[in-house]
């Protein structure tokens, strides 16, 4: 946008349904006392989007099996 390009959408899944994700998704990882956490927080934002993007040609049941497999892991790696 800020080059004047046109910003990327969201398209039709192969479902038929336009994909949100995860925008009522809550990791539970505690606070680790960093007082910028910006980096930390920037770092599980894109391993969240990477799993996202990973599962759009899934089957609704496989890409819900598919990305909750993939929070627990990423709660796990980064809760210790």
């Amino acid at each position: 946008v800020q080059n004047g390009e046109t910003p990327a959408r969201a398209s039709v899944a192969n479902s038929g349904l336009i994909p949100t994700y995860g925008g009522d998704t809550v990791l539970r990882i505690p606070r680790k006392g960093d007082p910028d956490e910006s980096q930390t927080l920037s770092e599980l934002a894109h391993a969240f989007m990477k799993m996202q993007y990973q599962a759009d040609d899934l089957n609704e049941d496989e890409r819900v099996r598919f990305v909750g497999e993939r929070l627990t892991e990423l709660e796990t790696k980064t809760t210790g």
